[in-house]
């Protein structure tokens, strides 16, 4: 794993996974691990109007691995719960 650069969450806006388009994404930052630098948050929505916030980091060919998601059908908690994590 490395770190996340702009360019890294440039690439991703815009990509879909499992049928979620992601709409904002970002490193994640100021936490105590040493490597948190390492991983990112993803916001997406599906054609269903569901939305799901997403912990990922970069897997050895530098695709997104995306993991631990969050699903709900209510946008305002999915902007939240995105914007509350680090």
């Amino acid at each position: 794993m490395r770190k996340l650069t702009d360019k890294d969450i440039a690439d991703i806006l815009g990509s879909k996974n499992n049928g979620y388009t992601v709409i904002k994404a970002k490193a994640k930052s100021n936490n105590s691990f040493t490597d948190s630098d390492n991983y990112g948050i993803v916001y997406g929505k599906n054609e269903k109007g569901m939305f799901v916030i997403w912990q990922f980091h970069l897997d050895e060919n530098d695709e997104p691995n995306y993991y631990w998601g969050f699903y709900t059908e209510c946008e305002d908690s999915a902007l939240e719960n995105y914007d509350s994590r680090n």
